[in-house]
């Protein structure tokens, strides 16, 4: 086998690990609180986002 894929396997044991053994508590002091207002973003940022997004599409229509 690939010196990668016994990289892989045992950082998902280590992962799968920690997380199992983690805090089972609600809430976790330590832990980032996300709310759904983490998330939202403004119309203008929204309308800017999507004009870049068609921008590059086209960019990359050109140049290919």
């Amino acid at each position: 086998m690939d010196q990668m894929l016994y990289t892989f396997l045992i950082t998902m044991v280590v992962i799968v690990f920690v997380s199992l053994s983690a805090n089972k508590l609600e809430y976790d002091p330590k832990g980032i609180h996300l709310t759904s207002d983490t998330f939202n973003t403004g119309k203008v940022f929204n309308i800017s986002a999507y004009a870049i997004l068609i921008i590059l599409v086209v960019l990359y229509a050109v140049f290919w």
